[in-house]
Parts: C-alpha cells; sequence; structure tokens
C-alpha cells in the first residue's frame, strides 16, 4: 500500500509509526514500574490510558513530523529528488525523536517521586547546573533510564536511517504535479488533525481527555510526558499565568488566617485547613447544584426586572432560601466551576481547569460527598473537554461525567450541544438510575443555552416573549427549570434533595454597572419539605456553596476551601476576578482594581445598583483582603495544598 504514494510521504508515514513504537514503550515500561497499583483498577481505565496515551503519541509525532511534510510538500513541485534536503530533514528528526526520548527516559524516575508526568517543575534546578548534574549522577537509582537513554537514541538512529533507505529507493509509480499535490494536501491536513488531537471541533486534545478515573495511575498513564513537558513551559512563559507577587506570601497567609480565625496549623497542612465535627445525626440528603449558563440577578423580578424574562426563578426566588447578596467569583464558566464545587478563588487572568499545576488533589464538594458514600455526576450539555472541564472534575472526586456523547445526535442543537430542556430531562433519567443505587446523590448540572449562538429549539411548547433573542434565550432557560422542577416534583428522591440554583456568572444588563451585574448572580435554595423559605441578605459567593452545603447536610469534612458555611457564619468580604482585574465585594460596597486603576463602588441598600465612592482607607482595607486571599491560594497551589 505504501508504495502507491510518494517516497517522502512513506517516510514521513513510517516514521510516525516508528515514534509511536517508542512511546507506546515507554508507556509500558511505566505500566509495569507500577504493576502494585493497578490490582484494583478495573481492566477498561487501563485500556481507556492506553488508548488515550496514542492520541497524545499521535500529537508529539504530529508536531515533529509537521515541518518535514511541508518542506518535502514544497520540493515536490520540482518534481525531483534533493538529497539535501533529505539529510536536513533527517538530521531534524534525529534531533526531534532524540529530544522526545531524553524527556521519555526522565520522566520514569520523575513520576516515581512525583506520581505527575514531567513538566516544566523539573528545571527549576537550572540556575545551579553543578547541583541538577549532581543530582542526576550521583544517584544511582538514574543509571538503568541514562542507559536506557542511549540505546534508545541509538536505535532509533539506526532504524530512522534504514526507513530512509527503504523509502527513498526509485519509485515505480510515476506522479504528475497535479496528483502529488492532492496526496500532499491530504496528508497535511490528516496531520493538522494529529497535532489537534481530536476532531471535535468544540475543543483539541487536553491533558484532561486522559483524566477520566479517580485512579491516579491511569490518568497520569494516558498522558505524554513530552506533551505534559511542553504545554507546562508554554503556560509558565504565557503572560497570563506569570507569578502573582500582590504581597509576601508570609504577609498574605497572616491575613487569610486573621480573617478565618486561624492562628496556626501544622507544617505541610494548608494554612486555611478547618476541621468540622458537627454535632447531631448526619443528614445524607441528595445534592442537586444548577450553575445556570449567564443567569444574573438583574433577570429576576426581586432585582428590578419588569419583563418577566424569568417567571419560574421569581417563584422559585420567593419560595425558597434565596440569597440577595450573593456573587460570582468570575465572568467565565470555568470560574463558576471552580468556584462552586471546590471553593477556591479564581486567581486573576488564569484559567485553573487547564492549568498543568493543578494536576493535584482538590477537595470540594465531590471528593467531601464522596467520602460519605454519595454517587457524584457531573451533566453538561457539550463536549466535556472544552475548558478541560471532563478531564478536571474526573480527577476531583467526580465518578461520572454525562457529556454531549452520551446523548443522540439528532439531540444536538449547534456548538453548545443539547439545548437546556433536554439537559434537564435526561439528568432526571439518569438520577432515578443513581437513586436506585439506594445511595444519596450529588449532581451538578451546567446549563448552556443561555449563549451565543443564540438558538431557540424547535417543536416544543415554548413560546418566547421577548423580540430581542438574548431575552427569548434567557425565557427559554427559566421555561426549562420549570419542566426540569415538575418532572423532580414526580420522582420518588424529590422529597429528600436539595436543589441549588444558581449562576455560573452573570451578564450585562441594560445601563446595570458591567461588574455588579456580571457579578451579582441568584443563589436560591429550594427543598420544600427540607428548607425553610426565607430571604437572606448576608454577603456569600461561590466558594461557600462547598460548606454551606455540607453544614446543611451535617456531615464531618475538612474545609480546606475559602468558603464558609453561610448559614452559620458570617463573611466581610468576597473575592471576584474579571479576566486580569481583581476585587472584593462587601455587602454594601465593592472594591475594583483594573490594572492598577483602583476604583471603590457603593451598592445601594436594594443590592440593585452601585456608584462610586471616594474612601481610600477602606478601599486599602478590601484590597489587602483581596490580595492576600489570591497570594495565599497561589502559595497553597505552588506547594500543592489545596487538600492537605
Amino acid at each position: 500500500m505504501l508504495k502507491k504514494f510518494p517516497a517522502p510521504i512513506r517516510f514521513i508515514f513510517l516514521t510516525y509509526l516508528c515514534g509511536l513504537l517508542f512511546f507506546s514503550f515507554f508507556r509500558l515500561i511505566l505500566f509495569l514500574l507500577n504493576i502494585g497499583s493497578v490490582a484494583d483498577i478495573p481492566s477498561s481505565f487501563i485500556a481507556y490510558s492506553f488508548l488515550t496515551g496514542w492520541q497524545f503519541d499521535t500529537v508529539i509525532n504530529g508536531y515533529g513530523l509537521a515541518l518535514p511534510l511541508v518542506v518535502y510538500f514544497l520540493f515536490s513541485f520540482f518534481q525531483k529528488e534533493n538529497k539535501l534536503v533529505n539529510k536536513i530533514v533527517f538530521g531534524f528528526l534525529v534531533f526531534y525523536y532524540s529530544f522526545c526520548l531524553f524527556i521519555l527516559s526522565a520522566d520514569l524516575p520523575w513520576f516515581e517521586h512525583q506520581q505527575t508526568r514531567l513538566t516544566v517543575a523539573a528545571m527549576q534546578w537550572t540556575n545551579t547546573p553543578g547541583m541538577m548534574l549532581r543530582f542526576v549522577f550521583e544517584d544511582p537509582r538514574n543509571y538503568p533510564y541514562l542507559i536506557l537513554l542511549g540505546i534508545l537514541i541509538y536505535g532509533f538512529y539506526r532504524i530512522l536511517k534504514r526507513i530512509r533507505e527503504k523509502s527513498f529507493k526509485p519509485n515505480t509509480i510515476s506522479y504528475n504535479l497535479y496528483k502529488s499535490t492532492i496526496i500532499y494536501i491530504f496528508f497535511m491536513l490528516l496531520t493538522f488533525i494529529a497535532i489537534r488531537g481530536r476532531v471535535a471541533l468544540k475543543s483539541p486534545i487536553r491533558w484532561g481527555t486522559a483524566f477520566m478515573s479517580e485512579y491516579n495511575l491511569t490518568n497520569q498513564l494516558g498522558l505524554n510526558p513530552v506533551y505534559t513537558f511542553l504545554q507546562s513551559w508554554l503556560d509558565k512563559n504565557n503572560a497570563a499565568n506569570k507569578h502573582l507577587t500582590l504581597m509576601e506570601d508570609a504577609k498574605a497567609i497572616s491575613i487569610v488566617q486573621q480573617y478565618y480565625g486561624l492562628k496556626s496549623v501544622s507544617i505541610g497542612d494548608s494554612p486555611i485547613k478547618r476541621i468540622i465535627v458537627p454535632t447531631g445525626n448526619p443528614k445524607p440528603f441528595n445534592i442537586v447544584v444548577v450553575l445556570m449558563e449567564s443567569m444574573t440577578s438583574y433577570n429576576l423580578e426581586y432585582f428590578g426586572n419588569k419583563e418577566n424574562l424569568t417567571p419560574e426563578l421569581n417563584k422559585l426566588f420567593n419560595h425558597s432560601l434565596s440569597f440577595t447578596r450573593f456573587y460570582s467569583d468570575g465572568i467565565h464558566t470555568f470560574n463558576g466551576i471552580y468556584s462552586s464545587l471546590f471553593g477556591t478563588p479564581s486567581l486573576p487572568n488564569k484559567h485553573h481547569l487547564k492549568d498543568l499545576n493543578n494536576q493535584q488533589e482538590y477537595g470540594g464538594l465531590a471528593r467531601a460527598l464522596g467520602k460519605n458514600n454519595y454517587q457524584t455526576v457531573f451533566f453538561t450539555s457539550h463536549d466535556e473537554q472544552f475548558d478541560n472541564a471532563g478531564g478536571f472534575l474526573a480527577s476531583n472526586g467526580f465518578s461520572k461525567i454525562v457529556s454531549q456523547k452520551d446523548y443522540e445526535n439528532n439531540q444536538v442543537l449547534n456548538a453548545l450541544g443539547i439545548p437546556d430542556h433536554i439537559l434537564f430531562s435526561e439528568s432526571v433519567k439518569n438520577l432515578n438510575v443513581l437513586y436506585n443505587n439506594r445511595q444519596p446523590f450529588f449532581a451538578a448540572i451546567l446549563t448552556a443555552s443561555n449563549h451565543g449562538p443564540y438558538e431557540i429549539p424547535q417543536g416544543i411548547s415554548f413560546k418566547p416573549r421577548s423580540k430581542d433573542i438574548r431575552k427569548q434565550l434567557v425565557e427559554y432557560a427559566d421555561w426549562s427549570v420549570r419542566q426540569f422542577i415538575q418532572s423532580c416534583r414526580q420522582q420518588p428522591w424529590f422529597d429528600s434533595t436539595i436543589f441549588l440554583f444558581t449562576g455560573d456568572h452573570g451578564a450585562v444588563v441594560d445601563d446595570k454597572d458591567v461588574n455588579l451585574s456580571y457579578h451579582h448572580v441568584p443563589l436560591i435554595v429550594f427543598a420544600p419539605s427540607i428548607v425553610n423559605s426565607a430571604k437572606c441578605d448576608s454577603l456569600g459567593g461561590q466558594v461557600d456553596i462547598f460548606p454551606t452545603v455540607m453544614g446543611m447536610l451535617n456531615l464531618p469534612y475538612t474545609n480546606n476551601s475559602f468558603g464558609v458555611d453561610l448559614l452559620k457564619e458570617r463573611r466581610e468580604f468576597i473575592t471576584f476576578s474579571y479576566d486580569e482585574n481583581y476585587g472584593s465585594f462587601s455587602k454594601y460596597d465593592y472594591f475594583i482594581n483594573r490594572k492598577d486603576n483602583r476604583r471603590l463602588y457603593q451598592i445601594n441598600s436594594e443590592a440593585k445598583d452601585s456608584r462610586e465612592i471616594k474612601n481610600p482607607a477602606r478601599m486599602d482595607s478590601m484590597q489587602n483582603f483581596t490580595q492576600a486571599v489570591f497570594q495565599t491560594h497561589q502559595w497553597m497551589l505552588e506547594k500543592r495544598l489545596v487538600n492537605k
């Protein structure tokens, strides 16, 4: 079959297969070195890790082979073999794959110590090369890997040389320029797909693609360390990921500990660790957290909306435990996931779900409830790899991720996957299955329809009143919640379930201040048989959902989050980020820093509007708190203490 293609294509393709062989060899070695850890891991997860590993290996092969393929394509217009080009490409590939083999060899001892694949963190000793070399050569356990590296580089060189000789033998098939161009374009397209790692349009391959279980070994096994090393290097050198230097770490930790009433913690523990041991019996109710796309408080009647866009949420807000001064962590969905489910604030201009530094164990609702025999599931309408959400959640307590892959193709509406009413309907079906397992469940449901591309599903009873398509989507989102509540009322688990509705973030609404409307979201705790209806005007934010839920369930847990139990504690400030900007809310005012341009705004008594005020001392106080929280969280991430 290969003889039917031009010689350079044969050479590139066989090199790809050779690369796969070497990469798979290292994955097999890593698996065998950790064979003692696989006894309790289902074989399906092991098989998935090797299959995913092939995807990541293909990505690394694609990056290395893309340039040679383009070079050969350009020289194909001369319709003559160029031996100098062959030598240059050969030298480049030997260098590239030798680099890959070096990373793969270094990854084996690194994984033994760190239980993660190699990242740029391994380069932290490069400023003291003498010490770094001593680390390598004074440890006899490294010698087998150094010897293996030498053997494999030499072996790869010999194999690649043989491939070149075989590929560039005189070709018996003659190609005209038109046919040759078609073949090259086809293979360049395949290479682009290989580099992207996935054919799904929503997201290319992410490190979270490999994270599909609670077992660290199989999650890590699916990765390619060349990918993790290069991706972490890019992350580190991305201006958006620069190290925060808002204040000294020690000062920040001191301020945060004082705020949470902590005096000291054990060495090696998180500086905000609080062990919660409640009195009385546990109340193992089911928990359903609904993160509604772009659902700002200002869509609700209580906060001044006169258009009746959300009749169902209006009713729920008035007949539930509802929080009137509740704020989102950020302005993106990944901010809402990160803070609402894990009690952690988003650092300015950071995408924590994607960041390779976040390959560590988090606490949060799913893990805490899982330890209390809860079943845990996350529902999303679209590709779970978008924002790297699926991998991050699966490695941090969620035992099941239901996403676009689990729905029928004819249910998919657009890039956002299935519409909200189908998402809710399918969620109820899945929750019925969990209920039949006779264990309490925790479900997080992420809606998406109130987001572009703005499209109302056809063939349903919903009829919008508004003319503006964006307002129509708000109406549709509310209508879908109504269908969801009506369906849940008919289920045997309804009376033993606590529902929490909030926005993943807010949205710009009319003339409301952009910062206020983008962060002011409702929090509705709906459980007619469990929770009394009331309006609560105490300050709260998404980081408080975790400890508040644990308090309602009266379960023991370790609170290593930045949240508090809103039903038992009060907070003075709550932080937020707005891309590179950051600030904090209090009950009646908020501070924001826009690239060192500080402002302070007063929020009116009904939490509906704001106006700028001058109070430098107040602004300093809020800035110190905000910067201390972010600096402390960054320190915890770097020290890998977010679940200690």
